[in-house]
């Protein structure tokens, strides 16, 4: 065959011809030059490409025929955009244009935009407008996925069918959310692309109404947009200097200026050999003797809700918090002795 040069990626090599790979390639021909050292080199290796797209590659400057599909345009553009094969990165342009659909066009578009295809960018840009019911209906993920530029482009349209402009304040703030923080400019570019004219008043407390009614799941819900702005605090509930008499006054340390404080609420009741313990920013209290119920308390809002109560009455035990439950452990029922665990699911 007369090769005088291998191509070398994860292990597979391909043999060429040094001449063909020059006249064919602007990389190769800047690599064969006279002044390199590559250019009597016996093999190459080429670690930023997969071995599926410098194939096809390969095969196209020697045949002419492009093999591309959904599963390797991406290893095929990447391949002959670093190869510099500006035909093979044209051809893969038209095929995403032709290709586009509600499944591909936010995928296309991220490709697109990191490869610097105009075309193929506008037209995945124009497919994702037509297509956002549809998008934010069955494949969220990928709006959540999508490069800034394009979800400006997006949200710049003057026609996005059969959505309300609420909608798409919230995929604005779920992206900044999934994607952030992001620089202060270009999150002003973004939220700048929004028409909050057409977002009816009722309509603009949706976002707060909707962490609202998820419940008893709050503590498990928590993301940066429901965060307490305040410093740590070390919390301490019941207790007194009369045992007869538990306090319903909460106290609060503050660990930067070493001073306790009180809450503006009180424990809704008086409790003894109760347990604390902390999920999602929220404090629960739990049992006590003569006591199966559970109070969570919400620092957001500073009112206590009594919850979901335990099975049993447990005194005297130990509780912890993990992932979305809450586990009474030993203690005493009354007055025989817990052998078993207590589980409360917060979402439940």
């Amino acid at each position: 065959m007369m090769c005088d040069v291998v191509l070398e990626t994860e292990g597979v090599s391909f043999p060429c011809h040094r001449a063909l790979l020059a006249s064919s390639s602007d990389y190769f021909w800047a690599l064969f030059g006279e002044a390199t050292t590559e250019r009597l080199a016996c093999s190459i290796r080429l670690p930023a490409l997969t071995p599926i797209g410098l194939d096809v590659i390969l095969d196209f400057l020697y045949s002419g025929w492009l093999r591309v599909s959904e599963s390797t345009l991406p290893d095929v553009l990447e391949a002959a955009s670093y190869l510099q094969v500006d035909t093979a990165v044209a051809i893969c342009e038209r095929y995403i244009t032709d290709e586009l659909s509600a499944e591909n066009c936010c995928c296309y578009a991220n490709l697109a935009e990191y490869h610097a295809l105009t075309d193929a960018l506008e037209a995945a840009n124009y497919s994702i407008a037509t297509e956002m019911a549809a998008l934010l209906q069955e494949r969220r993920d990928d709006l959540l996925g999508l490069n800034i530029q394009s979800l400006m482009t997006v949200l710049d349209a003057d026609e996005i069918p059969a959505v309300k402009e609420v909608e798409l304040v919230k995929l604005a703030l779920d992206w900044l959310g999934e994607n952030g923080p992001l620089p202060l400019l270009q999150s002003n570019q973004l939220l700048s692309r929004l028409r909050f004219g057409l977002i009816a008043p009722d309509d603009l407390v949706t976002r707060a109404l909707e962490y609202h009614r998820t419940g008893s799941a709050r503590p498990i819900k928590q993301n940066k947009q429901s965060t307490l702005r305040a410093a740590v605090r070390v919390v301490l509930v019941g207790g007194s200097s009369s045992p007869d008499h538990p306090e319903q006054q909460v106290l609060m340390f503050n660990p930067k200026t070493r001073t306790f404080g009180s809450l503006t609420t009180y424990l809704p009741q008086r409790l003894r050999n109760h347990c604390v313990c902390s999920l999602g920013g929220f404090l629960f209290v739990v049992g006590g003797e003569v006591v199966s119920k559970v109070w969570r308390y919400d620092p957001r809002f500073e009112c206590w809700q009594q919850v979901e109560s335990m099975l049993q009455k447990r005194t005297k035990f130990t509780c912890c918090a993990t992932d979305d439950s809450i586990y009474a452990i030993g203690g005493q029922h009354t007055t025989a002795d817990a052998a078993c665990v207590g589980c409360c699911r917060v979402a439940a």
